[in-house]
């Protein structure tokens, strides 16, 4: 039987106490998300303008 390999995150391990990182990483994943929900609403804006020829 194999066994699963280990995920973890590196920075929060190391210092599981200290809560201001993890949120600093919350927000920095936060950013990322809404950076490419907003590239992902402007090609459909596109989608919904006329064909282009």
């Amino acid at each position: 039987m194999m066994k699963a390999p280990k995920v973890r995150h590196r920075r929060i391990t190391q210092n599981p106490d200290n809560i201001e990182v993890i949120i600093q990483e919350i927000i920095e994943v936060r950013d990322k998300i809404a950076k490419y929900t907003t590239i992902f609403k402007h090609f459909r804006q596109d989608a919904k303008r006329e064909p282009h020829e």
